[in-house]
């Protein structure tokens, strides 16, 4: 074939229109990506979409570029072999390119993520991220208040809350989430300890009356984003930025919003009302009597905004029912419980699925002593929300405290997995596995990591017991403060020449554990370790008529045998009949160490 000058190169060119036909398609694939960006941003559809079309119109312009220089002036319809040739190569070509893109996208990183220091396990036993599981991290203030704090993490909030309601898509808790807040780590670490492949971050800066919510989605195991965008709105569109965060997340992640198809409503559309809200939980978060007094504030400011606005309801009844443990025996526990009864009951009369009405109410219930009935609405909770976290924790101390600490396992696991870096659940995961199977291995470490997770005092407490119930006295001496109540009985423990002096400093204890700090502050448990059966029973009959008996300090596994002693005194028969423990477990199920004997009950 005779070598073209570049004259004749032009010509032909030209003559074949090449030219005009690179340009048109040019033009026309630059209009389609164009069209592309605006619907995807529009619909949420995922950034690789764009991608796997820039890459497709790149490979179709040297095609189209072959076809003109064959057809372009002559409108021949056959295609001769050596034009079929090249485009067959081109498309071999194209396929190869597709090919590396797609290992690009879809290989996880060879090399483990960094593994936290507030992890345990080594990181070969970490198992790998489901691929439908997101984390949302606090986002950050921008504003120049920094007592807006409670606004931008509000926000992050309702969106993790809203995710959590898609089935099959795994988001961890909140405590886990923004247990990260303010630290300079790795995202990949980040998504590593949440288990979790793929983490919304996020900024809010509010101006008066304005709002610019920035939001990214990034695949923490290519390190790549999905998608990144900022709303400039007004803070009454407040509630459709939430909306449409959330909804941007389920159709990158290709999964959907069960019933209606979108993300759940907060419930009001008073911006005024949902801010005292959002106040309120974040006051509500920090424990202690005095904010959760003042989170109580918030919420009833709430009210008087819109006395619609359910979730500010079953929020007030959250706060009441919580300050039973935050305030001392001078404080009484029934107006609270009044409080938070009352107000439960009014947000599940304006939203029945509401399951943290449901959960608070229980635990009301379960205060009151109606175990049937706390057990049902504990139930309730769960089957409406799965993902709560704390309504999983919850029941699983009931069923422990009903004395059924193994079927209290499966709830705290669960609670676990979406909340794994939360110290109330480890520690309550430590009691419980410690209470039903006396595995001290596996129940000191999660103690140990509720201590690293901020929670010291209650994870040396928690360790105290735990030591106790292994029959491990001297261990367990270590955690308690010299000088104190627990202290004296743990000495008289391992030196019964000591019993004297602890007796003298119980006789003024409370008799039952219910509203102290360590349950070795109260009577009933303390006279047992100490093998003061008749005392103990003493203690116990007082603490059932003061309601401050707490099943579990007598119903767990302990190596210690005078708590099967405890049990086998025929006062035990009147004791559980009294509190109507033996009605409970006839209906739903009989504990651990017991099983049905007559009209009484026979335990180990």
């Amino acid at each position: 074939m005779a070598t073209l000058d570049l004259e004749s190169l032009r010509e032909q060119l030209s003559r074949r229109k090449v030219v005009q036909w690179g340009l048109a398609y040019a033009a026309g694939a630059w209009g389609l990506l164009q069209g592309l960006e605006y619907v995807s941003d529009t619909f949420g559809w995922p950034r690789q979409l764009q991608q796997v079309a820039t890459l497709a119109l790149f490979v179709g312009l040297p095609v189209v570029l072959v076809v003109a220089w064959y057809h372009g002036d002559r409108g021949e319809q056959r295609v001769t072999a050596i034009e079929l040739t090249i485009i067959t190569l081109l498309f071999l070509l194209g396929g190869g390119i597709f090919w590396r893109y797609e290992r690009a996208v879809e290989e996880a990183p060879a090399v483990a993520a960094p593994t936290l220091a507030v992890t345990n396990a080594p990181a070969s036993t970490t198992p790998a991220p489901e691929k439908e599981s997101v984390a949302v991290l606090p986002f950050t203030n921008m504003s120049d208040a920094p007592d807006t704090e409670y606004f931008s993490d509000g926000l992050a909030e309702e969106i993790l809350n809203a995710l959590a309601q898609i089935p099959g898509l795994r988001v961890p808790s909140r405590t886990s989430s923004f247990s990260f807040r303010g630290k300079q780590l790795d995202l990949k670490a980040v998504a590593d300890a949440l288990q979790v492949a793929h983490v919304l971050e996020g900024s809010v800066r509010r101006d008066g009356q304005r709002i610019r919510v920035t939001a990214q989605l990034i695949d923490a195991r290519t390190d790549s984003h999905l998608w990144s965008k900022t709303w400039d709105r007004q803070l009454a569109d407040v509630f459709a930025v939430q909306e449409e965060i959330a909804q941007e997340i389920a159709s990158s992640l290709k999964v959907q919003f069960a019933g209606s198809g979108g993300p759940r409503s907060v419930g009001t559309d008073n911006v005024a009302a949902y801010e005292h809200y959002l106040q309120g939980r974040h006051l509500w978060r920090q424990r202690g009597e005095g904010p959760l007094r003042a989170s109580v504030e918030q919420f009833e400011a709430a009210i008087r905004l819109d006395p619609g606005f359910a979730r500010a309801h079953s929020a007030l009844a959250a706060a009441h029912a919580v300050m039973v443990s935050y305030t001392g025996p001078d404080v009484p526990a029934e107006p609270l419980l009044n409080a938070a009864q009352a107000s439960a009951q009014r947000a599940l009369s304006l939203d029945p699925s509401l399951a943290e009405g449901h959960s608070v109410l229980a635990s009301v219930l379960e205060e009151r002593w109606q175990w049937l009935a706390a057990d049902a609405e504990f139930r309730r909770a769960i089957a409406l929300d799965p993902s709560d976290s704390t309504a999983q924790q919850w029941y699983s101390e009931f069923l422990g405290r009903m004395g059924r600490a193994r079927d209290a396992e499966a709830p705290i696991q669960r609670a676990l997995a979406l909340d794994p870096l939360s110290p109330v659940i480890n520690l309550s995961a430590a009691l419980t596995i410690a209470a039903a199977r006396l595995d001290g291995a596996s129940a000191i470490e999660l103690a140990r990591k509720a201590g690293d997770l901020g929670m010291a005092l209650r994870s040396r407490a928690g360790l105290m017991l735990i030591y106790m119930a292994l029959g491990d006295a001297r261990a367990a001496r270590a955690f308690a403060t010299d000088g104190s109540l627990e202290a004296a009985v743990i000495d008289a423990v391992i030196d019964p020449a000591r019993k004297d002096a602890a007796m003298a400093r119980l006789a003024a204890a409370p008799p039952g554990s219910r509203r102290v700090d360590f349950a070795l502050q109260s009577q009933t448990i303390s006279y047992v370790y100490l093998g003061e059966i008749d005392a103990a029973h003493a203690a116990a009959r007082r603490s059932n008529d003061d309601r401050s008996l707490f099943p579990a300090d007598f119903m767990a596994l302990d190596a210690s045998p005078n708590f099967a002693r405890f049990r086998a005194d025929p006062r035990f028969q009147e004791l559980v009949r009294d509190a109507g423990l033996l009605d409970y477990w006839r209906a739903v199920a009989w504990p651990d160490l017991c099983r049905p004997k007559g009209v009484g009950v026979e335990c180990d």
